[in-house]
């Protein structure tokens, strides 16, 4: 741990996106959620997460840094809509701030999300799906193959295939909180 006299990177990095995390949160905190939660307190908790969980792999340079807090001020946005009984909503449109609410505010250029990030969302959705669904699910999304060829290959009829696809999916519905 760096000494007093030290400055310390992390902090530094830290300090160089706040203000960009700021605008973020604020441009895109819903209207309905405008008056129950504060942008800034949105962003000091995805801090917080991120040096919780990347804490062993955090990234030592501002624009992955900045890569990484945006995407966790996404998802603390998301979750705090649904908390607040916002899911029927789109929470996820972007919904621009009243030229006089936030004075000086700047709109703020959304990053991609990290690619390690993606995978680990996508891990646990599909960690929801029975092994054998999965499967099929795989090879139907990502392999591309047809019914056909996926009952071929796993010895399932077409339609045995079609269903367990068809339940494989209605599960990712319902883990994304979203209905057919």
């Amino acid at each position: 741990m760096p000494s007093p006299a030290e400055p310390d990177p992390v902090s530094d990095l830290i300090v160089q996106v706040y203000p960009r995390l700021l605008g973020l949160a604020r441009n895109k905190l819903p209207q309905p959620l405008r008056g129950q939660l504060d942008p800034e307190d949105v962003v000091v908790s995805a801090i917080k997460s991120g040096f919780d969980r990347y804490r062993d792999r955090f990234p030592t340079d501002a624009e992955a840094v900045w890569r990484l807090f945006a995407t966790i001020v996404r998802h603390k946005i998301v979750d705090k809509g649904r908390e607040a009984g916002a899911a029927k909503r789109d929470v996820g449109r972007t919904v621009p701030l009243a030229a006089d609410s936030a004075p000086g505010a700047q709109p703020v250029e959304e990053p991609p999300v990290p690619d390690f990030v993606i995978r680990e969302s996508l891990d646990a959705l599909l960690a929801r799906v029975p092994p054998t669904h999965r499967e099929i699910l795989i090879l139907r999304v990502v392999e591309g193959l047809t019914a056909d060829a996926t009952g071929q290959k796993l010895d399932l009829s077409r339609d045995q295939v079609n269903r367990r696809y068809k339940e494989a999916i209605e599960t990712l519905r319902e883990a994304l909180g979203r209905t057919a």
